[in-house]
């Protein structure tokens, strides 16, 4: 069969309509997120574990796996990764696998995306630069927080009206 960035182009429409129906039937609603339960995720410096699955249609022999929050990026941008592209988490939850929170980027802005997992929606001034924006549901404990936290804005007026130095 093709390799892992001609898959998308080599299943026939039933077979992913059958694949992102098997894979919705194994994720469960956690907050905002569709979850495919252990996925594991060992933190910081440490490798990710994605859950795969077969392709259903394919005979058990070929062994042919996808991971699934992959897949869910291709369905959701409608075409096969390019170059270095990964399946990336708007969320910044590795076990998520709802459609929306799934895009295709290159590895490097994928990786960006861990300071928004550590300040969006913690740290008040904190703003997403990427393109999708980050989606980092906040708790309720943390809006409360937030909003508690005075924020002072100061201006300064760095032109020079003044003609002092001359």
């Amino acid at each position: 069969m093709a390799d892992k960035h001609e898959l998308y182009t080599v299943l026939t429409a039933t077979q992913r309509a059958k694949l992102r129906a098997s894979i919705q039937g194994k994720a469960r609603t956690h907050g905002e997120c569709r979850v495919v339960p252990d996925a594991v995720h060992a933190g910081a410096g440490r490798r990710c574990i994605y859950k795969q699955t077969r392709v259903p249609g394919v005979p058990s022999e070929r062994n042919l796996k996808v991971y699934m929050h992959k897949f869910m990026a291709m369905e959701n941008m409608g075409r096969a990764p390019v170059g270095d592209e990964e399946g990336s988490h708007l969320c910044g939850n590795p076990a998520c696998v709802r459609l929306e929170h799934l895009v295709l980027e290159s590895g490097d802005v994928n990786k960006t995306r861990d300071c928004c997992r550590m300040f969006l929606g913690v740290h008040p001034l904190y703003i997403c630069p990427h393109d999708p924006v980050c989606i980092r549901p906040v708790s309720v404990a943390a809006a409360a927080a937030a909003a508690a936290s005075p924020v002072v804005l100061v201006s300064v007026d760095l032109t020079d009206d003044d003609d002092d130095f001359e």
